[in-house]
């Protein structure tokens, strides 16, 4: 049986663009340039950082929260993968009889990640600019808006439709098993949030707390 042949990197990042139902059928079905396509889907942890800095970092200035700001996009890299493992997890069986391998959950996240990155990176690059001629805060909360919600609704609703292509099963239950996924993650981030918020650790003499 002959191997598959993986795209090549601009033919699979042009489609993630140009033709995201191609790429994602590629990204289920066979190999995908999965560094180039991870690196591109990075960058847009980058817009979203930037997009957010307005909000999360009011008083910085440009420089300062392009750093912090992009520091705070890659982030999220740790829920994103986390997402990933709920979504191959929740993943309907499909007509074919088989469902996507992690690896496979992988490819189709990053795929999906482009397309939702590039918005967020030039709405991050409005948000690092615009303050330097408009004095408006509600400027930088309504980029941030749509550059968070563009992103999220974004990737869970292409990488749900990856996952249904790869399984050949219905499209709306593909995006249903994401949108799941998402609120595994939510629930993970809280329940960590809360718990290092306040350490239970740190309130005992032991070191670990509950020893």
């Amino acid at each position: 049986m002959a191997k598959r042949k993986t795209s090549t990197p601009g033919d699979h990042l042009t489609d993630c663009l140009r033709a995201p139902m191609k790429a994602l059928r590629r990204a289920a079905k066979q190999p995908i340039p999965m560094l180039e396509t991870l690196a591109m889907g990075a960058i847009g942890l980058l817009g979203v950082g930037w997009a957010m800095s307005g909000v999360l970092l009011p008083e910085a200035g440009a420089f300062e929260a392009a750093v912090l700001g992009g520091m705070r996009g890659f982030a999220l890299i740790v829920p994103l993968l986390v997402f990933v493992a709920a979504t191959n997890a929740l993943q309907a069986p499909g007509s074919s009889g088989g469902n996507a391998s992690l690896k496979t959950s992988l490819a189709i996240t990053a795929t999906a990640t482009v397309l939702p990155g590039l918005i967020a990176v030039i709405l991050g690059a409005m948000a690092l600019a615009l303050p330097l001629f408009v004095d408006a805060a509600v400027v930088s909360v309504g980029l941030a808006a749509i550059a968070a919600v563009a992103w999220l609704m974004g990737v869970v609703m292409m990488t749900g439709v990856g996952h249904a292509m790869a399984g050949n099963s219905s499209k709306p239950i593909g995006v249903a098993s994401a949108v799941g996924a998402l609120l595994i993650v939510g629930f993970v981030s809280g329940l960590t949030w809360w718990i290092l918020s306040d350490p239970p650790w740190a309130r005992s003499e032991s070191p670990w707390g509950f020893l």
